[in-house]
């Protein structure tokens, strides 16, 4: 700020000139700036952390779903838990329109992931691709299965990665 280069560069010389009107009014602008700035930072950082959840989510599906290393192990079929997952990813990414084009729409995705990290007690209905199953689900109960689903994972990896689950 200006008031910082004179007291540097010495123009400021006497105690009476910092309370001048001018230098009062440098101050407040000063610190108007600052907390503009600071809200400005505060809304960044907000955006980021609601990034990284929603990563973690995404990620922790995309280690979950369709291990192929898993496909002859009961406990990993494509049934129960790890079906409705399945089904999970289906709803939040293979939206498809009427006529059968994709549906990319990220306001779905992130509104979705939101509940999912929010663990809602709001159902929703999973539908298979042949359109045989249909599931009614909370969010609160696939989070669960998640989480189980992805310590399950972590333990049979015998991995454990502190501060990512």
């Amino acid at each position: 700020s200006q008031i910082i280069i004179d007291l540097i560069s010495m123009k400021i010389t006497s105690l009476d000139q910092l309370n001048s009107p001018t230098f009062i009014s440098y101050l407040f602008k000063d610190h108007v700036h600052l907390n503009n700035y600071a809200d400005y930072l505060e809304v960044e950082v907000s955006k980021e952390l609601e990034s990284a959840r929603l990563f973690r989510l995404i990620a922790k599906l995309g280690f979950i779903n369709e291990r192929p290393e898993y496909q002859r192990n009961p406990a990993w079929a494509e049934t129960g838990d790890k079906y409705m997952l399945s089904l999970f990813r289906d709803y939040v990414f293979h939206q498809e329109y009427e006529n059968g084009l994709p549906a990319v729409d990220m306001a779905h995705v992130i509104e979705t992931l939101n509940k999912l990290d929010a663990g809602s007690p709001e159902k929703i209905v999973l539908v298979s691709r042949n359109e045989r199953t249909v599931i009614a689900v909370s969010y609160h109960d696939i989070k669960m299965c998640i989480e189980n689903a992805f310590k399950e994972l972590q333990m049979n990896k015998n991995t454990s990665y502190p501060g990512y689950n």
